[in-house]
């Protein structure tokens, strides 16, 4: 049988039935027209991953089925949940280092999730309201997102690698913790909340950073000091702020659209250009900075804005 494929604006020949009620011939002259097509795709039909949510039933072990919900262990590829009111809190991954997750969930607080270094292919997100959790595994990124709920605190102390960068949304706290400098390769943005950057000695941020997204409040704490990598590019929107909280740090050049830097008593060195954009509003600076040499400084004429930079910070090393 001869297959034919028909388009939206076809004609089709029906069937024609005769004074005995039997159909003859292709039915010249009647020719609907083909107005629409619909396709239904049922949830069968589309392939994705399983999420395995934790009970901690029986111990710490992730490769343990007795500790998921179904009695059904985690495979590669799946998305891992970690509930509000499990047995067991601390967890550990003991499937082989590297293997892949499609994204991981922490949904109560009080989790400490430790182990074997693992990759993500998406997400990783936190969505209790209170209270914080640790993640300490060694992850490499690869969608990047981490997105973090607001009144939560989410604190990863492992090493982050990978080619991407990372993104924080949700409105909640993140903070990058632990003695071993991230590694990722990508942009670090901060499009909704706060994220602290608390390493012990060594860069939380390995490249560049942009803070704010237009709506909203989102800043980047330091509890350190050279939290950022002395290259990097700092990118501020007119939602962002960078509080040095005291800490000194340097960085390459500065980018700003509004939003604001202050240091407190540290000292923000410069290794670039200044570029204050228009658009933002008012881009403030306070505290101390040193422009580590001769700086050129450009600040776009905004006539919606009445004082483009506000620049009140003690400034050394022109």
């Amino acid at each position: 049988m001869a297959h034919r494929r028909f388009r939206v604006g076809d004609f089709v020949g029906l069937a024609r039935p005769g004074r005995d009620g039997r159909t003859r011939g292709r039915g010249r002259g009647l020719r609907p027209r083909i107005e629409a097509m619909e396709v239904r795709i049922t949830p069968s039909t589309i392939p994705g991953p399983s999420a395995l949510v934790w009970t901690g039933a029986s111990d710490s072990a992730w490769t343990n089925a007795a500790n998921w919900s179904g009695g059904q262990a985690p495979k590669a590829g799946d998305a891992l949940v970690f509930p509000s009111g499990a047995a067991r809190l601390v967890s550990s991954n003991n499937f082989p280092a590297g293997t892949q997750f499609q994204a991981i969930t922490i949904s109560g607080a009080g989790y400490t999730l430790g182990g074997n270094p693992l990759t993500l292919s998406d997400s990783l997100n936190s969505t209790y309201h209170s209270g914080s959790s640790l993640n300490a595994i060694d992850m490499t990124l690869g969608g990047g997102s981490v997105v973090v709920a607001p009144g939560g605190t989410l604190d990863l102390s492992g090493v982050l690698s990978g080619a991407g960068g990372l993104n924080l949304s949700g409105g909640g706290n993140l903070s990058l913790t632990g003695s071993v400098a991230n590694a990722y390769s990508g942009t670090t943005v901060v499009a909704s909340g706060t994220l602290v950057l608390a390493k012990q000695g060594v860069p939380a941020i390995p490249g560049d950073l942009t803070i704010g997204d237009g709506s909203g409040t989102d800043l980047v704490r330091a509890l350190g000091d050279d939290q950022i990598a002395d290259v990097s590019t700092l990118t501020i929107n007119s939602t962002g702020l960078l509080d040095l909280n005291g800490y000194s740090d340097a960085i390459g050049g500065l980018n700003m659209t509004g939003g604001s830097v202050a240091t407190g008593t540290g000292t923000l060195t410069l290794g670039g250009d200044v570029m204050i954009n228009a658009g933002g509003g008012t881009a403030t600076i306070s505290g101390q900075l040193d422009l580590g040499g001769l700086r050129f400084v450009y600040v776009a004429d905004d006539p919606g804005t009445a004082i483009n930079l506000d620049l009140t910070a003690d400034v050394v090393g022109a």
